[in-house]
């Protein structure tokens, strides 16, 4: 694409004009963000091409495997596997990662009550239990592992 560079850190297209720049030993490097910059720096060997100086090549996600655990996951609103924020984000997060098809397998719980609806009126909340089955909503993908927790 005219105008687009790669952001040498995590592969991400920056259009002309826009995202972080930085110039090191006269090439010019753009970053879509400030955190991408600041890890360049860190380490920029890790990053470009040593004997040219120039960006590496983008990250090839197909030699990287990457597992991501979190204890509650947002996927949709009728799967109740999260209470608010770490959630929202671990869903976030796994969603980004399946745009950019980064090879990424999620791990999270997967529990049938604990969690609850809220109705907020007059003043108070009440709380609604929020029952589902796991099994009428997520195929089982296998293989299938059992986890003993305080004796449970």
């Amino acid at each position: 694409m005219a105008g687009t560079h790669t952001d040498p850190v995590c592969g991400m297209p920056v259009a002309e004009g826009t995202g972080v720049l930085e110039e090191r030993e006269g090439t010019r490097y753009r970053f879509c963000s400030e955190f991408c910059r600041q890890q360049f720096l860190r380490r920029p060997f890790a990053y470009t091409d040593v004997p040219t100086g120039t960006a590496a090549p983008p990250p090839d996600w197909s030699t990287r495997k990457v597992a991501y655990f979190s204890m509650e996951m947002a996927l949709a609103n009728g799967i109740p596997t999260y209470a608010g924020g770490l959630g929202v984000l671990a869903g976030d997060t796994v969603r980004s990662c399946a745009d950019l098809a980064v090879p990424v397998v999620a791990v999270s719980l997967v529990h049938r009550r604990g969690y609850f609806h809220q109705d907020v009126g007059d003043g108070g909340q009440v709380e609604h239990e929020a029952r589902w089955a796991p099994e009428d909503r997520l195929p089982e993908a296998g293989p299938r592992v059992q986890v003993e927790v305080e004796g449970r």
